[in-house]
């Protein structure tokens, strides 16, 4: 015998679960970060809300935004979202509208859900990337090669901890006096992202400054969502990228030299 007993390898999974999940009450529902991660490695999250026999569980159409995101379609009869729904029925879950969702009567009937839904989330995801066309320059890569172009130092795919103490995983590190987070947004979806870790750095440190690259030939930006971005970062629209070009000179300028150089005009975009 090696030791192993069903018991043993049960609480040891239960533990390790267990010490992975982060619960964030909100109003009158609770956010659940799990111990999964998406692309982007962020955390998982779940919305569990109580209902009149139970309880009811939620992505809030976390899942159908990024899938959007990837495939370029919100068109109800395009086959991506059939495929979506054949995943949730696969996991035990339910498409519906726009979310991933499922009912549970009781606590262990909750935790059955919250491992149903995040591996639906994260097959679903792993489809959307897949169906991504090959065409084009993806938003990152006009940053990249903005910030080459102008010998602006940066790094990509870099982990940071936030006051949560949960690790982001972010689009762009720029190095200054004081390190510039930057985050490529294209919908919807990565402006609510880019907010909720710019909420969760600049709440830990001022060490951090919040700049978002916001791709304006794109449609379907909430109001609300970027009021509250440019309340928090400072946005840069992707049509006058120039415009970050003043900006990054101004923080990258020693007080004392910015008196004897001038700030370069910014030129016409192609």
């Amino acid at each position: 015998m090696n030791g192993i007993t069903l018991d043993h390898l049960s609480n040891a999974l239960c533990d390790e679960l267990a010490s992975g999940i982060e619960l964030r009450p909100r109003d009158d529902r609770t956010v659940v970060l799990l111990p999964f991660v998406d692309g982007y490695g962020d955390s998982l999250a779940v919305v569990i809300e109580e209902a009149e026999e139970g309880f009811f569980l939620t992505d809030e159409g976390y899942t159908f935004g990024q899938v959007a995101e990837f495939t370029g379609t919100t068109d109800s009869g395009a086959a991506v979202w059939r495929r979506l729904g054949e995943i949730a029925l696969r996991h035990g879950v339910t498409f519906e509208g726009v979310e991933l969702l499922t009912d549970a009567p009781d606590m262990r009937a909750v935790a059955r859900g919250l491992l149903r839904l995040s591996s639906a989330i994260t097959e679903a995801l792993h489809i959307g990337r897949l169906s991504v066309p090959a065409v084009g320059v993806p938003f990152d890569e006009e940053i990249k090669l903005f910030l080459r172009d102008h010998q602006i130092p940066f790094e990509t795919n870099q982990q940071v901890i936030g006051s949560s103490k949960a690790p982001h995983r972010v689009d762009f590190i720029i190095r200054n006096s004081k390190e510039i987070v930057a985050q490529a947004i294209g919908s919807e979806q990565s402006m609510r992202r880019a907010l909720n870790i710019f909420y969760d750095l600049t709440e830990l440190s001022g060490d951090y400054i919040p700049v978002a690259f916001l791709d304006d030939e794109k449609e379907g930006y909430s109001n609300t969502t970027y009021t509250q971005l440019s309340y928090k970062a400072d946005v840069f629209a992707w049509s006058q990228r120039n415009r970050f070009l003043e900006y990054w000179y101004r923080k990258h300028t020693a007080p004392q030299d910015t008196a004897t150089r001038p700030i370069p005009e910014p030129q016409e975009q192609e």
